[in-house]
């Protein structure tokens, strides 16, 4: 069976984010090119399609006129790599349909490409992720618990959604029941990624050994019963 050969666009001068972002794109098999300048990457996109169009919030200006360009013609999905303290509302505001949080890990970048890689005209088959409905409580510094949603689990994090926005945090907790399965999950967590329609993702930061394995477990049966 053929398939699509997706290209994505990164725009970046950050050699460390360079290599991270072209390793990721590497094993999702995501073919990337990258662009140092605004100008490059402009006539990139005006001279081939491109599925994905990655900017360092770094580059400054230079990202917002690219995704402005790109919000104007609708010609892909719009993916932000910036710092947590970035104004959100502006990025948005320039067509982003997903901010990964900075410091840009390996794992951190995976999750967050892979949420919205499906989007882009292909399966996940790679990047294993399963799809779910799960209640959850997600606990703000220890004070206040927030209902959630789990839409989708893999080994390394879900992506969740909550009625109204996150507020700001030093701290984050998750904590859900597994289908079929009679004990909590509950595990440390830290923002990842979130997407334009308000759903987010989180990494697990400390988990318990045995919550881990269960995890790993259920991916992989939801998996094989597809």
């Amino acid at each position: 069976m053929n398939t699509v050969r997706l290209r994505s666009l990164l725009l970046s001068q950050q050699p460390h984010t360079v290599a991270l972002v072209t390793r990721v794109c590497r094993e999702l098999s995501l073919e990337l090119q990258h662009c140092s300048t605004a100008e490059s990457a402009l006539e990139k996109l005006a001279a081939r399609k491109f599925h994905g169009v990655i900017v360092d919030d770094q580059v400054g200006a230079s990202a917002a006129q690219v995704l402005n360009a790109q919000a104007e013609g609708k010609k892909s999905l719009n993916i932000a790599l910036a710092k947590q303290e970035a104004g959100l509302d502006a990025v948005f505001s320039a067509g982003t349909h997903l901010v990964i949080y900075k410091p840009i890990t390996h794992d951190r970048l995976r999750n967050g490409l892979s949420a919205i890689r499906n989007l882009m005209g292909r399966d996940q088959r790679e990047a294993p992720r399963v799809s779910a409905n799960i209640p959850a409580t997600l606990t703000v510094d220890e004070t206040k618990d927030i209902p959630a949603k789990v839409l989708d689990i893999s080994t390394g994090g879900v992506a969740l959604s909550i009625q109204g926005a996150l507020p700001p945090s030093k701290s984050l907790k998750l904590s859900f029941v597994l289908p079929g399965a009679k004990n909590s999950i509950a595990a440390a967590v830290e923002l990842a990624w979130k997407d334009v329609h308000g759903r987010f993702g989180v990494q697990f930061l400390k988990i318990n050994p045995a919550f881990a394995s269960d995890i790993s477990k259920w991916v992989k049966q939801s998996i094989s019963g597809r």
